[in-house]
């Protein structure tokens, strides 16, 4: 197997097979040590030119290569659909949009630590996953403004009932308010019911963890992914004409609910951007990663364009 780094970031690393009819989930169900040792020095891994002609490989090799330990998706806010067994489509979201860089469930009491990008079909242009390292964003972000999010932690407002976004009977395993009430106790999240079944919901997560194999310190959460000044202009003017910044889908604050700089959101941005690579796809590309090390978004494309995701060994803070 051939192996070798495309970018002075060092991430990801390809692995290429040297022979042909390269059994490659073969490999993984026995490589899972090596798959690691790549993943904590390299964050994410680019598996190219391998057979693996359709989801269900796909799914297999996702758990011979992570974990036989499904993780579901939680808290959405955008929609996803089940294509086979623990497969997913991945965001469903506007071609000419850009997703920004997130870590996977960063912001619920639960994650995925691997998630696996299955390209099925590239786009005609554009469509890359752009990735960030998460350890070099902790490292770089200056002391005060890092102290500050670790004394403070992120509190993560979310609305629903406005007619943006999805409803909360999407976002969360639940079918009635006295489920989601449930739900919320058992996850920490504070909820307040509004006129017309609106929904408003509070909760606050850590800034930084610890890796769980590396040990080291990594920037994780949603701070800069759902905070308000991170949405163009346009649609920030139209949420404020139309049923105001406090209402609108998501939001992020300090944990003592005092407004996040804009610009510190505006230094986040620039230092998800410094530290990160795109990663073009090829028909039947595999892209891993470790969710913790490394953070992801979607550029924009034109044509079709089918990922597949799947997520595996679940992680928790507590």
């Amino acid at each position: 197997m051939k192996k070798y780094t495309v970018n002075q970031q060092g991430f990801p690393i390809v692995l290429e097979p040297e022979t042909d009819n390269f059994d490659l989930i073969a490999w993984a169900n026995e490589s899972r040590s090596i798959i690691r040792d790549l993943l904590n020095t390299h964050g994410a891994i680019l598996f190219r030119g391998f057979s693996l002609p359709d989801v269900e490989k796909f799914e297999e090799f996702s758990a011979a290569a992570t974990s036989n330990e499904w993780v579901d998706y939680r808290e959405a806010a955008t929609p996803r659909v089940n294509l086979n067994g623990n497969v997913f489509t991945s965001t469903e979201y506007p071609a000419s949009e850009t997703i920004f860089f997130h870590n996977e469930n960063s912001h619920t009491t639960t994650w995925p630590l691997y998630i696996s990008f299955y390209c099925k079909t590239p786009a005609e242009s554009g469509g890359e996953t752009p990735l960030a390292d998460c350890r070099k964003i902790y490292r770089e972000l200056p002391t005060e403004i890092r102290e500050r999010f670790e004394n403070k932690k992120v509190l993560y407002i979310r609305n629903f009932g406005y007619g943006l976004g999805i409803p909360w009977t999407k976002g969360f395993p639940v079918s009635n308010k006295q489920e989601m009430i449930d739900y919320c106790q058992k996850n920490e999240i504070e909820l307040n019911w509004k006129a017309g079944d609106k929904l408003a919901l509070n909760y606050t997560r850590w800034a930084s963890l610890e890796h769980p194999v590396t040990e080291e310190k990594v920037w994780f959460n949603h701070a800069t992914f759902f905070n308000f000044n991170s949405l163009d202009n346009t649609t920030r003017s139209l949420i404020n004409e139309h049923i105001g910044e406090e209402n609108a889908p998501y939001n992020t604050f300090y944990g003592d609910k005092t407004p996040i700089e804009e610009e510190t959101i505006d230094l986040l941005k620039s230092l998800y951007k410094k530290h990160s690579v795109k990663v073009p796809y090829q028909k039947q590309d595999v892209l891993l990663i470790d969710n913790m090390l490394v953070a992801h978004g979607r550029e924009p494309y034109i044509g079709q364009r089918e990922i597949c995701v799947t997520m595996t060994q679940n992680m928790g803070s507590k």
